[in-house]
């Protein structure tokens, strides 16, 4: 069973999911003060029945505690557009933000006090709200060293998914980081398809994918997918990996939506511009379907 916002559901009902997009980002006090609630959801709600009009069942939300998370929002909008929205515990410290989406309450934790929150999170709900994160979300090591702060979260990533089976979506904008990392779950005895390598596209590196694919963890593409110029390599690479038997080890999505300040980047070019450049060049609807129905629905379930 997959926790969503609004309870238990079982894999097969998961339908069609984004496994990486975002509703809410920098949900920062000035944007409480600028947007109530009421208008952040006259913003996206619209977004959302799109999404679902387009024939997506279930998105994934990847904005975790200190970058944004807001669950009651997120119960709002998922009734209200009839859209399954999967939460998350976690945290994230990517690209070159240093540490600014950190909660202040966990920057001088031990990892084990870290995982003890999470896995709180995991049996007890959010916030008291009762509602249950179905991933563990973490950005780390995009400028190819993982700091000492980034390895306690990784490893508080490593402790709640042994305990939960909960799987962990993990940014990494940086192929060395990337094979450093699955280097440490193996260390700590984590299976290897507990980890999702997010934005593995983010520098085009077939070679370190295909590397990483073979060992067992999972790979997604999401950081071009909805902006690429062209579309050449992300074609060449599905097709690779469906010849080298690794296709059901491939996760695609947009990494869009983000509301900050009123503003959100649309699902859609996911549609408009991947999807259809993946049929063009002869992508079956059978392979499609397997990156944004089966596999996310393998990845997601514990």
């Amino acid at each position: 069973m997959i926790n969503t916002v609004l309870g238990k559901i079982s894999k097969e009902k998961l339908g069609h999911t984004r496994i990486h997009e975002h509703i809410l980002w920098a949900w920062t006090d000035n944007v409480r003060i600028k947007f109530d609630r009421k208008t952040v959801v006259s913003i996206i709600l619209p977004h959302l029945k799109e999404l679902k009009s387009i024939g997506c069942d279930t998105l994934v939300e990847a904005t975790p505690n200190g970058a944004g998370r807001d669950v009651s929002v997120l119960k709002e909008l998922s009734e209200k557009a009839n859209l399954n929205i999967i939460t998350n515990c976690g945290v994230w410290d990517g690209l070159d933000y240093n540490g600014a989406y950190i909660p202040q309450s966990i920057r001088k934790k031990s990892s084990h006090e870290i995982a003890e929150e999470w896995i709180d999170e995991y049996e007890k709900g959010i916030d008291k709200s009762g509602i249950k994160p179905g991933i563990i979300k973490i950005g780390l090591g995009d400028n190819d060293v993982i700091s000492d702060f980034q390895r306690v979260f990784l490893k508080a990533a490593i402790i709640t998914s042994k305990y939960s089976g909960l799987p962990i979506l993990s940014h990494i904008c940086s192929s060395k980081s990337a094979i450093e990392i699955v280097e440490i779950v193996e260390s700590e005895n984590l299976e290897l398809d507990k980890i999702i390598w997010s934005h593995a596209d983010f520098a085009f590196d077939d070679i370190t994918i295909i590397e990483l694919a073979k060992r067992g963890i999972w790979i997604e593409l999401s950081w071009h997918t909805g902006q690429a110029e062209e579309y050449n390599w992300y074609i060449k690479t599905i097709n690779r990996m469906r010849d080298l038997d690794l296709l059901d080890q491939l996760l695609v999505s947009q990494d869009a939506g983000g509301f900050h300040e009123g503003k959100i980047v649309s699902y859609r070019d996911f549609y408009t511009r991947f999807i259809q450049e993946c049929v063009k060049n002869n992508i079956s609807n059978e392979v499609v379907d397997r990156l944004l129905i089966s596999n996310p629905s393998n990845a997601l379930d514990n």
